[in-house]
């Protein structure tokens, strides 16, 4: 994949909150923190911590959500079967904007990397840094709330009604 350094700080939106819209215990968002340029993960309610030696948050640079079925999957262990060789649609959060675009996964060639393409059909240049991969079934909600920006410090207003 080509990479390209955050954009600058100035040029980023106030912030924003990215929902995929699984049940319960499985919900995942991600909190957009224009200050780092990263998607802070949260499951289940509560902020997503990197199981490793370093117990850091987990905040990629970009959330990559590839629609692709999901089926039960025959065996021990109750696992899914995801259905990620092929195509289909893409939506990608990065720098607190998205780009909708394709996925493509060749079949035969099971070494040949996933290949995320824009509108276009050209190949999509990241931000630099960890990128999230999820795979979301078409059927579930997707959504991008942009924070509304702070009015400045020269305007009173009144608090909105409950």
């Amino acid at each position: 994949y080509t990479f390209k350094g955050d954009v600058a700080l100035e040029d980023r939106p106030t912030g924003g909150t990215l929902s995929i819209g699984w049940p319960g215990a499985y919900r995942v968002y991600y909190k957009y923190d224009p200050e780092q340029n990263r998607y802070v993960r949260f499951w289940g309610g509560v902020k997503q911590i990197d199981g490793g030696g370093e117990k850091q948050e987990v905040a990629p640079s970009a959330v990559l959500i590839v629609r692709a079925g999901n089926t039960f999957a025959d065996g021990p262990g109750g696992y899914n079967d995801v259905a990620i060789e092929g195509e289909g649609k893409l939506e990608v959060y990065q720098n607190g904007t998205s780009i909708r675009g394709t996925w493509h996964k060749d079949e035969r060639y099971k070494s040949d990397p996933m290949h995320f393409l824009d509108e276009r059909g050209k190949p999509i240049v990241f931000t630099s840094g960890q990128l999230w991969v999820m795979a979301v079934e078409p059927k579930i909600a997707v959504t991008w709330k942009k924070l509304q920006p702070s009015p400045s410090s020269d305007i009173t207003s009144s608090p909105s009604p409950s």
